[in-house]
């Protein structure tokens, strides 16, 4: 039979095992494109979301795939801000494909 001090350390093993499990970081998107409103749905540059692409842009996806390029990670920002104005890389050819969308 276990002593009472045993089974406190039973019960408290997994509340430990609970704390030190970090939680999985949520994922941030910011938007670099440019502004675009079309069919009700708008979007901004710099636009920030949480939770990764959000669904209610669903018909923009559809309508212009490469948009999608456009939603960078938050701590990737300098990076793709510089690769934005850099001609040839993905995310130039990205943005000029969007040229012209209101």
């Amino acid at each position: 039979m276990a002593s009472k001090r045993e089974q406190a350390n039973e019960q408290e093993q997994p509340a430990k095992q609970e704390k030190q499990a970090a939680p999985a970081p949520v994922e941030q998107l910011i938007y670099i494109g440019q502004t675009i409103h079309q069919d009700g749905i708008g979007l901004r540059t710099n636009q920030t979301f949480i939770g990764g692409y959000p669904a209610f842009l669903q018909p923009l996806y559809e309508k212009y795939p490469q948009i999608k390029a456009l939603f960078v990670p938050v701590e990737n920002l300098r990076e793709a801000q510089k690769q934005i104005q850099q001609t040839g890389t993905a995310l130039n050819t990205a943005a000029l494909s969007l040229k012209g969308v209101q």
